[in-house]
């Protein structure tokens, strides 16, 4: 894929799109927030296809990065929810 093969990108699409499709969703339980992770995810990789080093499983690299978006996608949230969770106790005497 680094010599701009596109008929090797597209097979790697072909082969790959509805498994990564259905792996994040078990995770999301959000279909369109999948379909735009995993073509992120192929857009990344065509984009910077030079700067990956050649990999003996590249089904392996490409389920484990969507399992990363998701944590990504994830965190800043969890973040945030917890900081409102904090800023709530700390605004009620109550507690």
């Amino acid at each position: 894929m680094k010599q701009q093969d596109e008929p090797a990108f597209a097979e790697l699409h072909r082969r790959f799109s509805v498994p990564l499709l259905n792996a994040a969703f078990q995770r999301l339980q959000d279909k369109d927030l999948c379909k735009e992770l995993l073509q992120n995810l192929f857009v990344t990789l065509w984009l910077k296809r030079e700067q990956f080093p050649d990999v003996q499983s590249v089904g392996g690299c490409l389920f484990t990065a969507p399992k990363n978006r998701v944590i990504e996608q994830y965190r800043p949230n969890a973040r945030r929810a917890e900081l409102n969770a904090n800023r709530k106790i700390t605004q009620n005497p109550a507690y």
